[in-house]
């Protein structure tokens, strides 16, 4: 499978560093799916996006000066100068972790353009829409070698210039001759209802990874409380996708039954833990695991009901000056198809 996606989309995700494009990109790389860069949409999002981030810089810039010359004295503010703007251009595409395919402007896709803005047909059938002539025809080139999912929200690829109508009727025309098929979507929640594959990872590796981790917390509550972990679990889970397109993120409690070891005749224990990590889908390795609370409950001989219960709060680290702001990704892949 081949996606592509149109100048609108790579603006309006950053560069596919949204919450909603970093899904996206895991199920890309689940699937193996190939991303193609034509040349046309590569130089539009650079510029755009050059002059999109100077234009964010510079109002920044602005604003804090009119704050400045309210309140006499305020921190600097540090922004990204014309040189880091111009690296952060040039990589917009490199860091998507899935394999892009560039698409290099051709006569052959610049002739049938042109003959479209000659013959008024879509996608350039009220304006001389050039680059979505050539862009369709990097479409068609690349369905001589695969399937084809086509993002764009531009109503001029569309019958009547109307989404629920789907492809115009000449660019079906044109694609119906070709080995493989093409399914056009004016959005890219759209394209990931259709990339939407399940998502599983071993819950007995996640437990095991998990009290290793925390090993020594929760071997004190037992033993300050006698009692034992048995083997049987019970795992809930929410995975999102990140930043990185081969880690999850992993939020989860467990429900350990639990043996005791005192005389005391208490019954029905179970110990219930909550965290937090992430895992490589890669690798199959958790990380950075986490135990936010556990609390054992069990009843005493008598019925009554006893518990323990122990909230663990991240501990911050102590920053001198400005501290760094992280840009963190978190799109709910559990959740259904929005």
């Amino acid at each position: 499978m081949i996606v592509v996606l149109d100048t609108s989309v790579w603006l309006g995700e950053l560069g596919l560093n949204s919450s909603l494009g970093a899904a996206v990109r895991f199920f890309l790389q689940q699937r193996s799916a190939q991303l193609a860069l034509p040349e046309v949409v590569r130089l539009e999002v650079e510029r755009n996006f050059r002059e999109k981030l100077t234009k964010l810089a510079l109002t920044i810039q602005q604003n804090h000066r009119q704050l400045l010359a309210v309140f006499g004295r305020l921190k600097e503010v540090v922004l990204p100068d014309e040189r880091e703007i111009e690296a952060k251009v040039a990589e917009i595409f490199s860091g998507v972790g899935v394999e892009l395919v560039p698409v290099p402007l051709s006569l052959e896709s610049a002739r049938s353009s042109f003959l479209k803005t000659i013959d008024k047909l879509p996608p350039s059938d009220r304006d001389q829409q050039f680059k979505d002539g050539v862009l369709w025809a990097d479409c068609l080139g690349l369905l001589r070698r695969d399937e084809v999912r086509f993002v764009t929200s531009d109503t001029a690829f569309f019958q009547r210039r109307k989404y629920e109508e789907g492809l115009a009727r000449n660019l079906a025309d044109e694609a119906a001759g070709l080995p493989h098929t093409i399914r056009v979507f004016h959005s890219l929640s759209e394209l990931l209802a259709d990339l939407r594959t399940e998502v599983s990872i071993d819950d007995n590796l996640l437990v095991r990874s998990f009290l290793d981790h925390n090993r020594k917390l929760i071997d004190q509550m037992l033993e300050r409380h006698r009692f034992r972990l048995e083997d049987r679990s019970m795992v809930r889970k929410s995975l999102y996708a990140t930043e990185d397109s081969s880690v999850l993120y992993v939020k989860f409690s467990i429900d350990v039954p639990c043996a005791d070891i005192s005389d005391q005749g208490r019954k029905d224990a179970v110990l219930h833990l909550e965290g937090d990590g992430s895992y490589n889908i890669g690798t199959r390795a958790y990380a950075d695991m986490h135990i936010s609370k556990q609390e054992l409950d069990f009843f005493l001989a008598d019925g009554t009901k006893g518990q323990s219960q122990n909230i663990i709060l991240g501990v911050g680290s102590i920053v001198l000056g400005h501290k760094d702001v992280v840009h963190r990704v978190r799109y709910d892949l559990t959740e259904e198809d929005r």
